[in-house]
């Protein structure tokens, strides 16, 4: 008989140590990986750089897998010019989930899904440089995003409950082509440094790499972009990153349609996200004031 236990006790050890190695992170602080897929949805893709001169009002419909939870997002977001070198954003959500992975019913054994309002994002733009056409002189911005605490994570675990910020550079060159083909070729490039409050007194501290390439013809640009940002706290951050694209559909002066997604290419990160938004644009500035 204690032979035959101490045969078992390998094969009992192994199975225990793979079914480990598949429970997600289960931290108590919130991280990728253990939280929704909106809570860290204000570390932005890169392709936002140049200071528009029009005022644009955004709303969104989000379908998303992440590893606790099948979610529905409605996003609402206004971006405001105020000169030509500043321009301020903010936007918030409201998320209906229900938990569909065996990650999501261990962590929320007592909680099968509700609707959720998230975080309110607030961002600010300012320009450095302008894209000179007539050298290899890019765009230059300083962006800066601070987090609200509103969305929840001691019940539900869909956002991070505490406050967060991010400050970068972002620069684009864009290549004018053929009219009569591809008007535009523009590439841009990010960095920047991100943070957000875990518990009273700590923060996790994360470097964000993105960056991507856009082609536009008259009435349509199609955009693709990395995303990746790491961080220290719990082993949960070797590496986030996502392979994003976006199609718009230029209307008109005053309409844009846009559908957008992702796709996860790290373990932390979010399996998938589909969205389409409608983009309105409304005049900001006088023809005096420009």
């Amino acid at each position: 008989m204690l032979i035959r236990g101490l045969t078992l006790a390998p094969a009992l050890l192994l199975a225990t140590s793979a079914f480990a190695q598949t429970l997600p992170n289960l931290s108590d602080h919130p991280l990728p990986g253990n939280t929704g897929i909106n809570a860290f949805s204000w570390v932005n893709p890169a392709g936002e750089v140049e200071i528009p001169d029009k005022i644009e009002i955004t709303a969104k419909i989000q379908q998303a897998q992440d590893h606790l939870a099948a979610s529905s997002t409605g996003i609402f977001r206004i971006q405001i010019p105020f000169s030509t070198w500043i321009a301020f954003a903010v936007d918030g959500r409201i998320e209906r989930w229900h938990t569909n992975t065996a990650e999501g019913r261990l962590l929320l054994p007592d909680l099968n899904g509700r609707t959720d309002g998230g975080d309110v994002n607030f961002r600010t733009m300012i320009r450095v440089l302008r894209d000179n056409p007539k050298n290899y002189c890019p765009a230059i911005t300083l962006k800066a995003t601070t987090k609200t605490a509103s969305g929840d994570f001691v019940t539900s675990r869909r956002y991070t409950d505490s406050a967060g910020y991010e400050i970068g550079i972002a620069a684009s060159k864009a290549f004018r082509m053929d009219p009569q083909f591809i008007n535009k070729l523009r590439f841009f490039p990010e960095v920047a440094f991100v943070a957000w409050d875990t518990k009273v007194g700590q923060q996790d501290d994360s470097y964000k790499f993105a960056g991507g390439f856009e082609v536009s013809t008259e009435r349509h640009s199609f955009q693709v972009s990395f995303l990746g940002f790491n961080g220290w706290m719990d082993g949960s951050l070797d590496q986030v990153s996502s392979l994003n694209g976006q199609y718009r559909y230029h209307a008109n002066q005053r309409l844009d349609f846009s559908l957008s997604g992702s796709a996860g290419l790290s373990e932390a990160a979010n399996p998938w996200m589909l969205a389409a938004g409608i983009h309105c644009y409304l005049n900001r500035f006088s023809r005096k004031a420009q």
